[in-house]
């Protein structure tokens, strides 16, 4: 599968064109007041999670401080990174980048909940939600908003106006597989096909409600949505390469920031983050 790390929101607290207005803003926010007639303020503190996972929390720790960057530069900021705009990467490598990020993140850490990876989704349904913003992966937030279903939830997802994170969720085979040939079966049947069914990786992708990287897959949900009418291979929250490349744009693939810098300065710094 593959994704996006994003926003998931209560709509009925945060209107959605404020939430993309704001983006990665409304987690180093204590308070939002929205603009909509008739919304009441909200509290978000300890109403916001972040990932547990130390290279989204702090890929957007940089597009935080990156944003914070370009302001104080006096440019119009934007979420592109070079060569077509200034915006910090999710794999910088900077000690100087990464303690920008260090102090923003530590700025956000008491408005938080906490760095759940696990209740990103289910914290956010209910008619009293334990949470109002989430940073969540594109899937996930889906099964929150439940678009399959006939009266799908007041969450949606978004990708910040900063920037984030596209990643690819893959299979390993061990080189010191004793049962290489067995290995490579169980991913064959991973991406099994079948034209009529659609196969074990449309089931697969209709279960999670994550995007698939199986044109076969895809064409199938193409042709078949649900009942309700979703068409899960139209949704540009899915497939923003396709329906909304403008956002696509500004998501960075996580990439190997190199041993030494890990060691040095990403996992010190999720450490202290991460401690109690």
């Amino acid at each position: 599968m593959w994704g996006t790390t994003g926003l998931g929101f209560r709509t009925d607290y945060i209107p959605y064109d404020e939430a993309t207005a704001h983006g990665y803003d409304l987690l180093w926010m204590p308070s939002y007041r929205p603009l909509a007639p008739g919304m009441a303020p909200v509290d978000l503190r300890k109403k916001m999670r972040m990932l547990d996972d130390l290279r989204d929390v702090i890929g957007a720790g940089l597009k935080k401080a990156g944003w914070e960057a370009q302001l104080a530069q006096g440019p119009e900021p934007t979420g592109l990174v070079p060569p077509e705009g200034i915006q910090w990467t999710v794999n910088e490598t900077d000690p100087v980048k990464l303690g920008g990020a260090r102090d923003w993140l530590f700025r956000n850490k008491p408005l938080l909940f906490g760095y759940d990876s696990t209740h990103q989704a289910t914290t956010l349904l209910g008619d009293t939600p334990t949470a109002i913003v989430n940073q969540g992966w594109s899937g996930d937030m889906m099964y929150a908003i439940q678009p399959d279903l006939a009266t799908p939830q007041r969450v949606d997802y978004i990708i910040p106006e900063q920037g984030s994170t596209w990643w690819v969720d893959c299979a390993a085979i061990h080189s010191k597989s004793r049962n290489l040939w067995l290995a490579h079966e169980f991913v064959n049947f991973l991406h099994d096909f079948e034209p009529n069914l659609g196969g074990q990786h449309t089931a697969l992708t209709r279960w999670n409600l994550y995007s698939s990287p199986n044109s076969l897959t895809y064409e199938w949900l193409d042709a078949h949505p649900y009942p309700n009418g979703w068409n899960m291979s139209q949704d540009p929250r899915l497939y923003p390469n396709k329906h909304a490349p403008e956002l696509f744009r500004i998501c960075d693939p996580s990439q190997d920031v190199g041993l030494k810098t890990l060691l040095t300065l990403y996992n010190p710094l999720w450490f202290d983050l991460a401690a109690e």
